[in-house]
């Protein structure tokens, strides 16, 4: 079994940690993804009265998952 880990600052980048999960399911086999694991953690710098929650999901996995496409310029 294999694990593919992703990280990112969800008040910051929300979007663009989704999107490079969802590519990544994405690439998967059908019913490839055996378990998954999302754990939060927040975190306050001593000068700031705000804190900033980072996110970890784990997907384990089996099988390969497929190489992303490059796409080719388009010539004229």
């Amino acid at each position: 079994m294999k694990v593919e880990i992703f990280h990112g600052s969800w008040g910051v980048n929300s979007y663009k940690l989704q999107e490079t999960v969802n590519a990544f399911l994405a690439r998967l086999p059908e019913n490839a993804v055996k378990y998954v694991q999302t754990t939060m953690a927040a975190s306050r710098a001593s000068n700031a009265d705000e804190t900033e929650e980072d996110y970890l999901i784990s997907i384990w996995y089996e099988g390969e998952a497929k190489m992303p496409s490059l796409r080719k310029p388009a010539t004229p």
